[in-house]
């Protein structure tokens, strides 16, 4: 019964935040949307298959476990990334991130406006040599699986 209930309970939250986003994203703002840092904007799509430092977190949470660090970015006055990779040992780690975005000048009916927020990211990353059986294999210790959780804050 306790099941049912908090997966009723799971999916209407996502049923009332599923709207107010697409009604954002019509406007062009993307809160969940993590284009940050000048690395990995720089490299295009192709820092998610590298994902060697902090901002795995973002990316592709399976290459946390191997990264560890904190990792601060500014693009404006408005606008800060902090990220922080902690290393839990057994070949994973886990990541926490915040970004701080402000969107300016949104078209509305009553002329233009401003929207800000603060967006946070949980992130659990492992290599898939963490089984013993599989910690001799040479092909699994290069390969990771993680997993991102979003959620806008304010």
């Amino acid at each position: 019964m306790a099941r049912r209930f908090a997966f009723l309970i799971s999916l209407l939250l996502l049923c009332s935040i599923l709207p107010a986003h697409a009604d954002l994203s019509n406007l062009g703002v993307t809160p969940l949307q993590s284009d940050v840092a000048g690395r990995p904007l720089g490299m295009g799509g192709a820092f998610a298959g590298l994902t060697d430092d902090g901002h795995a977190a973002l990316y592709n949470p399976g290459g946390l476990a191997w990264v560890k660090g904190i990792s601060v970015t500014r693009r404006d006055g408005d606008n800060l990334t902090a990220v922080q990779a902690y290393p839990l040992g057994n070949n994973s780690a886990f990541g926490l991130a915040l970004i701080s975005s402000k969107f300016s000048h949104i078209p509305v009916t009553s002329g233009e406006a401003d929207f800000s927020n603060t967006t946070a990211y949980l992130s659990y990353g492992t290599k898939l040599n963490f089984l013993p059986q599989w910690e001799s294999n040479t092909i699994l210790q290069r390969l990771g699986v993680g997993l991102n959780v979003k959620s806008i804050v304010n």
